[in-house]
């Protein structure tokens, strides 16, 4: 609420929108991931699964915005 608000300075206003950034990276891979036959894992051209890329960009999105969180006691 206000109390977070205000909590916010002016030397965190790159975190957050560090935060805010990760957090649309994050919901625009998964909205991608969910799209009708996006595989979670995809194949290579000799035949060997790995996992899809956009799982990386939602484990990395989550990793940062998990950091920032406790920076604004979110956690």
């Amino acid at each position: 609420g206000a109390e977070a608000a205000a909590a916010v300075e002016a030397g965190d206003a790159d975190a957050l929108r560090q935060y805010c950034e990760a957090s649309a990276i994050r919901d625009k891979a998964m909205a991608e991931l969910h799209e009708p036959g996006v595989p979670l894992l995809m194949t290579n051209p000799n035949g060997a699964a790995f996992p899809n890329p956009l799982l990386k960009v939602i484990k990395e999105a989550d990793a940062l915005m998990a950091r920032l969180s406790v920076r604004f006691g979110l956690d």
